[in-house]
């Protein structure tokens, strides 16, 4: 008994620390944003010690057996976390001082570091699983072990002081570009996720696709498309985004007469795409804007397009189905009007609005989410229901700081991949090898790209799989001919599919309980539902229209021949045109449409007039032979 109630009192200290350092967190990030940010590792070392303490003092182990020696373990790691940041922030002037491979790294330095670098991974590990900490002590070992190698693997090798040095003590290890995003960026951008989802915004969304689309053939669906997306630009996750909406959507769209591994795909489909749609992507985008060294309202122009793209492609495949089955919308009755909805809590539009203007406006991207944030808080107290009160400010907070735990966690790993990367060259020789391999093809170096990004995207978050890709095979692209910001869109947007890419399509797994489907089923209707989204990269790879880079002529082309492609590849996927479309007929179709979306003048009066052929031929048949 006695055991009991110490335990329940090791649970409540617990509880109250991870509210008080969630809110520390929040304030912290949010006064840096408007005050400006902290010099050398300082800012990242802090934004990451709130992170491991906030997740190892949550951390409970499921078996009640090792419950114990996991709170031990907790507090252990904890404090090394809190001793190795700690130096590191106390003796930041003192470190941005000295001289790298100069200046002595001393036996304190050593162990802080060693400590450290252990916390990370196993934090990433009971964050992310096996695979991420796994590739990183690879790395770690071919560090040490590459001077016993042979070939493009065989680096001189590196002392134990050098390599912590590398990795504790500069920003080119574990305090790199990638977690110097999650403590500015993404961050910020969590905070303003959650003070929307408090305040509201969430239902807002559900309420108004509701309104917009719930009446046309196909409601449901289109319905769950919209507030899937609206809601994934805000969680930052498709994981998550899947698992807060899905309860309400996908049952939603059973209820209209989908079937129930369709009803799942699509919640998965369109939660993915929230990840790549501006203005608020995932936290990739963050990354590659400081990567690239442009601003992230360029990064969100660019991306537009093909977003749009994206989900134009769903939403017809959505209406398609819909024609298949003979579903209607969703009954008048049920509906509330849309202006009804807008007067009730429109104003919950006005964060988003608040976020563009500033972006465009050239403010960061930090300063426009901190607005952003300020003005939830205000226009929360146009209702009582939205009102942010102390208490829901708190939880806020909270909230969003713990929402940013499992990207910081990821970034701070690939920082030790990454530097590994850098001061032993493999980056560069593996730059070498793709080009190699290749043969100097740039579509064989866009399929391996593409290939190595899903796969990494199976095991990984796509956050960490695109840093590593940036790292890794965005040079080689780059050096191919392609233009950096065509390189590391190719990479984030496989890296961001690979969710719902069978046979891992991770996104498909957690919406199929909710859908009480198969997830096998779930993940290949998934994967056909985005089939133009592993098209479209390839697009923007061999042509800038889509991205809105070049003349408006050619601008206007791109984008229309693209839009018609992807309408005639929508109808090949669904098997549907007024009627069902024969196999062999959709075959060719499926041709056509990638010829009207390669860019140039003959392949889209070739795909046109296939595509033309084609249709005529089908519905000619049906109009013959009528389908009973």
């Amino acid at each position: 008994m006695e055991k009991t109630k110490g335990g329940d009192r090791y649970d409540r200290i617990c509880k109250v620390s991870i509210q008080i350092l969630g809110a520390a967190m929040a304030f912290f990030h949010l006064y840096t944003a408007l005050m400006g940010t902290l010099t050398g590792t300082c800012q990242t070392a802090v934004h990451l010690l709130f992170i491991g303490l906030i997740y190892y003092l949550g951390y409970q182990s499921k078996n009640e057996r090792w419950k114990t020696v996991t709170r031990i373990f907790n507090l252990v790691f904890a404090a090394g976390m809190a001793a190795s940041l700690g130096y590191n922030i106390l003796a930041n002037k003192k470190l941005m001082m000295r001289m790298m491979q100069v200046d002595k790294v001393t036996t304190l330095q050593v162990i802080l570091g060693i400590i450290l670098i252990v916390s990370v991974l196993e934090l990433t590990r009971r964050c992310l699983g096996m695979a991420m900490p796994i590739i990183a002590l690879i790395f770690i070992l071919y560090a040490f072990t590459a001077k016993y190698m042979s070939g493009v693997l065989y680096f001189k090798g590196i002392g134990l002081d050098r390599f912590v040095e590398q990795m504790y003590l500069t920003f080119q290890g574990v305090f790199g570009e990638a977690l110097n995003s999650s403590a500015t960026f993404v961050v910020m951008f969590c905070l303003f996720g959650s003070f929307l989802q408090v305040s509201g915004g969430g239902q807002f969304f559900l309420d108004i696709s509701k309104s917009a689309v719930g009446r046309f053939r196909g409601g449901p669906g289109m319905m769950t498309v919209i507030s899937c997306a609206l809601m994934g630009t805000i969680s930052g996750s498709a994981i998550a985004n899947v698992a807060a909406t899905g309860v309400f959507t996908i049952p939603f769209m059973k209820k209209g007469g989908y079937e129930k591994n369709f009803a799942g795909a699509v919640a998965s489909v369109a939660s993915t795409g929230g990840m790549i749609l501006p203005p608020v992507m995932g936290a990739g985008a963050f990354i590659m804007s400081e990567y690239l060294g442009i601003s992230y309202a360029r990064i969100c122009l660019y991306a537009l397009v093909p977003a749009l793209l994206y989900f134009f492609a769903v939403f017809l495949q959505v209406y398609l189905e819909a024609r298949r089955l003979n579903l209607s919308g969703v009954p008048r009755e049920e509906i509330e009007p849309a202006l009804s909805v807008m007067k009730r809590a429109g104003y919950l539009l006005i964060p988003l609005l608040v976020i563009i203007y500033f972006l465009c406006a050239g403010y960061s991207a930090m300063r426009a989410a901190f607005y952003g944030i300020i003005s939830i808080i205000i226009v929360s107290f146009f209702r009582r229901e939205t009102r942010m009160t102390p208490k829901k400010c708190l939880e806020a907070m909270v909230l969003g700081s713990k929402s940013c735990i499992s990207v910081a966690t990821a970034c701070a790993s690939a920082g030790i991949i990454i530097g590994v990367l850098r001061f032993t060259g493999l980056g560069l020789k593996f730059t070498s090898a793709v080009v190699s391999i290749s043969g100097g093809n740039l579509m064989v170096a866009l399929i391996l790209t593409m290939i190595a990004s899903i796969i990494l995207g199976m095991g990984i978050p796509p956050t960490a799989a695109y840093v590593m890709q940036a790292a890794l095979t965005a040079p080689a692209l780059v050096q191919m001919g392609l233009e950096p910001i065509q390189a590391h869109l190719f990479i984030f947007y496989f890296s961001c599919m690979a969710g719902i890419t069978p046979p891992v399509a991770i996104c498909a797994y957690t919406a199929a309980p909710i859908a009480e489907g198969n997830p096998g089923k779930v993940g290949f209707q998934a994967f056909r539902l985005a089939l133009s989204s592993f098209i479209v990269p390839y697009v923007f790879a061999y042509g800038t229209g889509i991205l809105l880079v070049g003349n408006i002529v050619d601008i206007i082309l791109a984008v229309c021949t693209t839009l018609i492609g992807i309408a005639i590849l929508s109808v090949a996927v669904s098997g549907w045109l007024k009627y069902p479309i024969k196999a062999y007929l959709r075959v060719p179709l499926f041709g056509a449409a990638v010829l009207m979306m390669v860019q140039g003048v003959t392949t889209d009066l070739v795909g046109i007039l296939v595509a033309s052929v084609i249709c005529g031929i089908h519905l000619r048949r049906q109009a013959i032979v009528p389908v009973k």
